[in-house]
């Protein structure tokens, strides 16, 4: 048991990326880049502003990572930073209609992935697994985990 509940995290995270970077390859966008897409396009469904320092905790990535994805992104017509009207010193991050069209194709990519990986699962056991999961980034990070 000593070490099976990591190694089977490090497993199941590989199998996901590895599955959505293949898929996502037949679009031209990486697999970073089409999970940052759903994540921009949720909060600005939500009208909720999102910049690049909410990114990086969402992904727990550090500030060049997201800069770096956030800048191919922006190259490729995905998404505009425009002036944040809540923080002067903070860019907004928006999807372009490009953008809006790649989260769209892709999203049922991700809901296909996930109804796959849950098959036989109960929804309780699922609101559990996530929970737990929840729990034991806040244990690792020292910090609350945002969504």
């Amino acid at each position: 048991m000593d070490g099976d509940l990591i190694r089977s995290c490090i497993c199941l995270v590989n199998s996901v990326k590895r599955i959505l970077d293949s898929k996502n390859k037949e679009y031209g966008f990486s697999g970073s880049q089409i999970r940052c897409l759903h994540v921009i396009y949720r909060a600005n469904s939500e009208n909720k502003e999102i910049n690049q320092k909410d990114l990086e905790s969402v992904f727990n990535l550090q500030k060049s990572s997201i800069s770096g994805l956030l800048t191919s992104m922006e190259e490729k017509g995905l998404i505009v930073r425009i002036p944040s009207s809540k923080d002067s010193r903070h860019k907004a991050i928006e999807l372009t209609d490009k953008g809006k069209e790649f989260n769209k194709i892709t999203y049922y990519d991700v809901s296909y992935l996930q109804k796959e990986a849950s098959k036989g699962i109960k929804e309780e056991d699922l609101l559990i697994s996530i929970a737990t999961l929840r729990q034991m980034l806040i244990n690792l990070e020292g910090e609350e985990y945002h969504e």
